[in-house]
């Protein structure tokens, strides 16, 4: 008993050290950064860091935040963010974000506003830092900038490695009460007769990497996407309803092959926002909207098709109908 009494007294002293060694390290490591941005002629001020959460986190505060790259293009101001880590595992971190905040984005202005806003990211305790997840959750967030503002009523965004499967994540999305700026909707729907906020957007995909999701991504060239699984995908924007499901590999020119069930409920509004958009090529319209009118014959209800959308030797097609080649889904940085 003694012995066993002795055990977890040394223990509890030795997490005592390695805790307060460690909070002592954040407020170092902060400061450190802080003078390192001063030294290429930030801004860079604070108040802090406050470090508390014995024994179990380390949760830090930092207060009256202003960051400001040279010039001014890029910034940051905050009244506070709270970062808690915990104790047992260094390498995850979720960081609560103030109720307003401001940013500057290559010279614009754009404003802040949450009830709920929190990010969170995990790395694996290996050298390369692999990353396992990242989460983020808000509720009643608006941006907004001159003329303009977004909001969102509720939404989360999660990832996790795929179990067995190193270079894949699973990603799931859900957004509710979606409305974009005024301009942007009048973008996507020139007809203006669908409302201008998304009602709800839910998602669960699996993407396949051509290399680990480590340190090495952010030090070299980004990995590609080699394969996109499909699961589950549902949106609602007024009345046109979009479903999908199925799964495309995508090789090093960025062609997809693969197949795609879709469910669209509406079509006819679909087909006129792409009409409006110029997206149907002038003495193409009557073949196109025959053709469509034959594939939601199909499904027994004309309003809605029922079709795969096929991907295969560098074309595309809806059903039977062919609809030109394949798009290349290259990033900007390898086109």
């Amino acid at each position: 008993m003694r012995k066993l009494l002795g055990l977890l007294l040394f223990t509890a002293a030795a997490w005592c050290v390695y805790w307060f060694t460690a909070a002592t390290y954040v407020g170092r490591g902060a400061e450190d950064w802080r003078q390192a941005r001063l030294a290429e002629g930030w801004t860079a001020r604070w108040s802090g860091p406050q470090t508390a959460g014995f024994p179990a986190q380390f949760s830090t505060v930092l207060r009256d935040i202003r960051l400001a790259a040279p010039g001014g293009a890029y910034a940051w101001t905050a009244p506070s963010v709270q970062i808690e880590v915990p104790s047992y595992k260094p390498t995850a971190a979720n960081a609560i974000w103030p109720g307003t905040q401001a940013l500057v984005l290559g010279g614009a202005e754009i404003g802040v506003k949450a009830r709920r806003l929190e990010t969170g990211v995990a790395l694996s305790p290996r050298p390369s830092l692999p990353l396992e997840a990242i989460t983020l959750v808000a509720d009643d967030l608006g941006l907004s900038g001159p003329g303009w503002r977004a909001t969102l009523a509720e939404g989360s965004v999660t990832t996790r490695q795929t179990p067995g499967q190193p270079l894949a994540h699973d990603l799931s999305l859900r957004l509710e009460g979606l409305a974009l700026p005024e301009d942007v909707i009048r973008l996507i729907d020139p007809t203006g007769a669908q409302p201008g906020a998304i009602s709800r957007v839910d998602a669960k995909l699996t993407a396949a990497f051509d290399r680990p999701l480590d340190r090495s991504a952010l030090e070299n060239t980004p990995p590609m996407v080699t394969m996109l699984e499909i699961s589950d995908f549902a949106a609602q924007w007024g009345d046109i309803g979009l479903k999908a499901r199925g799964m495309a590999s995508i090789d090093a020119g960025g062609i997809p092959d693969g197949r795609f069930d879709l469910r669209v409920e509406n079509w006819r509004a679909v087909f006129a926002i792409a009409k409006a958009q110029g997206l149907v090529a002038e003495g193409f319209e009557e073949t196109a909207l025959r053709a469509l009118e034959g594939l939601a014959g199909l499904t027994g209800d004309p309003a809605d098709i029922d079709a795969p959308l096929s991907f295969q030797n560098g074309f595309m097609s809806l059903g039977p109908v062919p609809l030109g080649p394949a798009p290349r889904l290259l990033p900007a940085y390898r086109q």
